[in-house]
């Protein structure tokens, strides 16, 4: 139990390296492409400051739920840290990568969640996608790029996804 974060039923840092290490180490024996899409949850401070940590855990737990639905068998799921999320990608081109980014951020736009004043909230997610383009770098450069492409996609406005095909 200490590898799942007990509040979204999703992978810790620690288990995604241990699920991950074995797979990584195939792909780069195979020379097969890997992406990672790294997200977090656009203006989410605003979320616990306006209306309580149990409807920020909510929306974690909607966020979290979405992602494994919209994940494709054999890819690995891990939350990151706070409202960033890791999905990662074997035998995936970017440009596949991209595409699937792209669907799991409208699923999550279409994501609502009652208040106590019997609002429905919407929220928003920016993604960043990286890919092995070559053997040369290692899995915590990749993480590291899409990481780099998430910061892009915040810095141009947020709900959207970013890659390093995308100029």
């Amino acid at each position: 139990m200490a590898g799942i974060d007990l509040l979204i039923d999703l992978n810790n840092r620690r288990s995604f390296y241990k699920f991950v290490q074995p797979i990584w180490a195939m792909s780069l024996r195979s020379k097969s492409t890997t992406s990672v899409i790294m997200l977090d949850i656009d203006h989410f401070k605003l979320f616990n400051d306006n209306y309580g940590h149990a409807l920020g855990d909510r929306v974690l737990v909607q966020l979290s739920e979405t992602l494994q639905k919209e994940a494709r068998s054999g890819d690995i799921l891990a939350r990151w840290g706070g409202e960033e999320f890791l999905v990662f990608l074997p035998e995936t081109r970017l440009t596949d990568a991209v595409t699937i980014a792209e669907r799991i951020r409208k699923k999550i736009s279409t994501i609502q969640i009652a208040t106590d004043k019997d609002d429905k909230l919407s929220f928003a997610a920016s993604l960043g996608v990286a890919s092995t383009l070559d053997g040369n770098v290692s899995l915590d450069e990749l993480i590291s790029q899409a990481d780099q492409q998430l910061y892009r996609a915040k810095k141009q406005g947020r709900n959207r996804v970013c890659s390093e095909s995308s100029g």
